[in-house]
């Protein structure tokens, strides 16, 4: 997956604008271990995995800490292996 870069500096999830945000959940949709789930359980998923993107999407903080582009892409990946 791609990195959201500013200069030399990594972008925090809180600071995306909503666009942004829609092409890394989008990024995800396309990632392999996305079309790995798909082609496991079906499309049923589908909707939750959407709910649990927009519940995270507002996300700022983990453990005290801003949460990084990176790391956000960590999370919601970890929340699909959930699914095999």
């Amino acid at each position: 997956m791609k990195n959201i870069k500013v200069g030399t500096k990594m972008k925090y999830w809180k600071n995306l604008t909503d666009k942004e945000k829609k092409e890394v959940y989008e990024e995800v949709c396309k990632s392999e271990l996305y079309q790995d789930v798909l082609n496991e359980i079906g499309s049923g998923w589908c909707t939750e995995f959407s709910e649990i993107f927009m519940m995270y999407k507002n996300a700022e903080t983990e453990n005290g800490e801003l949460i990084t582009v990176e790391r956000f892409k960590e999370i919601i990946l970890d929340k699909l292996r959930m699914y095999l």
